[in-house]
């Protein structure tokens, strides 16, 4: 238990080494791959068994992931609001929750969020804005609520080129929530399309089948 414990506090130190020296590629690769896996838990558990995997789906975690925790959102970290929030106290640690929970997510992150992995879906611009109009109210305030205390304590007590690990933990519940609302629409549509599908195949079989003719014999 002791070596273990030693080999998982090195192995941290290692982490927040490198993510100190390299914090865009450190957050952009890992979230990436955090986020596949997230949506494919996601899938598991809220798809009917019989569904397949959609890889385009979580493709799109992967690439918000590796796009915009490895640019816009670790900016936001470890340049933007330490120099005009500042850090160290309860009140600056809850001023940058503020602004990061509530004015970033509603408007740079909600709108990148449905706009970019709605694209890599397939969809036009204009249906992904389509669905952001829809769903950008109950986005906003799932995300609020639920990342305002949890980044209240990261930004109070875990140093800047860390704090992407622990919204990665964070992440884990809330990107299952959120791969679900933006993607429910399709999901339905792709039922949708199935069912018709099956309907159609029913329908030419039935009419392709062919009649059998039955004589018998007339009787005077």
């Amino acid at each position: 238990m002791h070596t273990l414990r030693r080999y998982g506090a090195r192995t941290w130190g290692r982490a927040g080494k490198y993510a100190k020296e390299h914090p865009y590629i450190s957050s952009g690769t890992s979230t990436s791959v955090s986020l596949f896996i997230t949506d494919v838990v996601a899938q598991k558990l809220t798809l009917d068994p019989t569904e397949p995997w959609d890889a385009r789906r979580s493709f799109s975690m992967f690439m918000w992931g590796l796009v915009w925790y490895g640019g816009p959102q670790q900016f936001y970290w470890t340049q933007l609001y330490p120099r005009l929030i500042g850090r160290g106290s309860n009140l600056q640690a809850a001023a940058t929750a503020f602004a990061d929970c509530v004015v970033n997510s509603s408007v740079t992150y909600i709108p990148s969020f449905y706009i970019l992995t709605g694209m890599l879906k397939g969809n036009t611009l204009e249906q992904s804005l389509e669905l952001l109009r829809k769903e950008y109210l109950t986005a906003c305030l799932g995300m609020t609520g639920f990342w305002l205390p949890m980044q209240t304590l990261n930004f109070r007590f875990v140093p800047v080129h860390c704090q992407t690990f622990i919204v990665q933990i964070g992440n884990f519940a809330n990107k299952i929530w959120l791969s679900w609302l933006s993607n429910r629409s399709r999901v339905e549509e792709q039922r949708k399309m199935k069912a018709d599908s099956h309907n159609v195949m029913l329908n030419v079989d039935f009419n392709h089948r062919p009649v059998q003719v039955i004589n018998e014999p007339c009787s005077i």
